[in-house]
């Protein structure tokens, strides 16, 4: 390709995994949902075989802000910012209230 590394899947534990886990243990539900929107980005790109340069160009973002977003640096990134990502790579984002 272009001499990028390719982003790696998380097969059984992994630091980011690891950060994003602690992140869902946080109070808020933003967080909540911040973490699990990012493992399922990051899990895409991964099953995508993507670069962080490939990655960067379909989610039309620069190719540092790919490597935070791989990096489990959820606090860099808006929950709308997420959303949007996932849907570029075609995910389904759906987000039921109850009481």
């Amino acid at each position: 390709m272009n001499g990028m590394p390719r982003a790696q899947g998380c097969a059984g534990l992994c630091p980011n995994r690891m950060v994003f886990q602690r992140a869902v243990t946080a109070p808020t539900m933003s967080s909540n949902i911040s973490s699990a929107a990012t493992i399922d980005i990051t899990e895409k790109i991964a099953a995508m075989g993507l670069t962080q340069i490939e990655a960067a160009k379909l989610l039309s973002i620069s190719q540092p802000r790919v490597s935070a977003l791989l990096q489990g640096k959820i606090g860099k990134f808006r929950l709308d910012g997420l959303v949007d990502m996932a849907h570029r790579l075609g995910l389904n984002v759906s987000i039921r209230i109850a009481a």
